[in-house]
């Protein structure tokens, strides 16, 4: 299991996150990811993405854990991005130097966005598997 982007070193303060998580045998259940020690968002369907994050400037870890059905949990290893300068928005979570977020299509938003959208993006996907 790994993040697979974005890599570790500097990058621009809006970034896709994206993790390859495979368990051969139960299969992966859920993939979470923790920005700087704490779980931001959740995603329970391969592909593994999170959005476009918004990263205030400074330096920000990332890790995925990853969960199989029957439990088991996976970190992989840390990707540490290094965020120049002033966020991409000029609001949300790059003001006051702290956070992250997800950028909305009118330039505004938060974190909230990020859990937001990996949240009904479950929820509908959970809910045309119980159609299916």
């Amino acid at each position: 299991m790994a993040i697979t982007s974005p890599e570790p070193g500097p990058q621009p303060a809006v970034v896709e996150v994206v993790v390859e998580a495979e368990d051969v045998g139960w299969g992966v259940a859920e993939v979470a990811l923790e920005i700087d020690g704490e779980v931001q968002a959740r995603d329970d369907e391969p592909q593994w993405r999170f959005g476009a994050a918004e990263f205030a400037p400074g330096s920000h870890t990332l890790v995925a854990i990853a969960e199989d059905a029957a439990g088991h949990v996976t970190r992989s290893e840390p990707v540490v991005l290094e965020v120049e300068g002033d966020s991409a928005s000029g609001g949300g979570a790059g003001e006051g130097g702290e956070g992250c977020g997800c950028r909305s299509s009118g330039g505004r938003g938060g974190l909230l966005w990020l859990v937001f959208g990996t949240w009904w993006m479950g929820h509908v996907r959970r809910a045309r598997r119980a159609r299916g």
